[in-house]
């Protein structure tokens, strides 16, 4: 996953996967957005992944970047400027109900998220084609089924994410459903 390659890890694509450090089933005490993006940034900071001041920097982000889609399973993309991120990694929470965040692009709208992605990215450069990636398989009108449906423990996740994130794999997908 991405602990595995440190050196040469900012690269645009998604084979680094979740990382089971950073990937949490419906965790107790996570019923709000804050607490959701801050959960993902104090493990992000306990694993090595980032700086001490980025589960503050993650937030206050959010609050002025909104990061909320309403793609088909609703999501939100938190992230901090790359300064607070020490290497590339990806993480995800499930929340046990869904969580209001503030819509992207400054609607004002809200969303109410099914799953956070987390995104501890190094390298700014890599920022914007990571971000693609990642909304390119999040427009599967088949998401919520693939990835969410009977999940009960943080590997069943990864490995979930792993298969929809695998280009050969999402293009055989995409194909035979109709």
């Amino acid at each position: 996953m991405s602990g595995s390659s440190s050196e040469g890890s900012s690269r645009p694509d998604l084979t680094m996967g979740l990382d089971p450090a950073l990937t949490f089933i419906r965790p107790p005490g996570v019923a709000m957005a804050e607490q959701a993006v801050r959960h993902l940034g104090a493990a992000a900071v306990q694993q090595g992944f980032a700086r001490a001041s980025y589960e503050d920097a993650l937030w206050e982000r959010e609050q002025r970047y909104p990061t909320g889609l309403p793609t088909p399973l609703p999501i939100a993309i938190p992230h901090a400027y790359s300064g607070h991120v020490l290497k590339m990694a990806l993480g995800a929470l499930v929340p046990e109900c869904p969580l209001v965040f503030q819509e992207m692009g400054g609607s004002g709208s809200s969303v109410q998220v099914g799953l956070v992605l987390l995104l501890c990215v190094d390298d700014p450069s890599q920022h914007v084609p990571l971000l693609g990636r990642l909304l390119a398989i999040m427009q599967r009108t088949d998401l919520s089924q693939r990835l969410l449906a009977r999940l009960s423990t943080p590997a069943e996740l990864v490995e979930r994410f792993d298969r929809l994130a695998r280009p050969n794999e999402d293009r055989i997908e995409h194909g035979s459903a109709t």
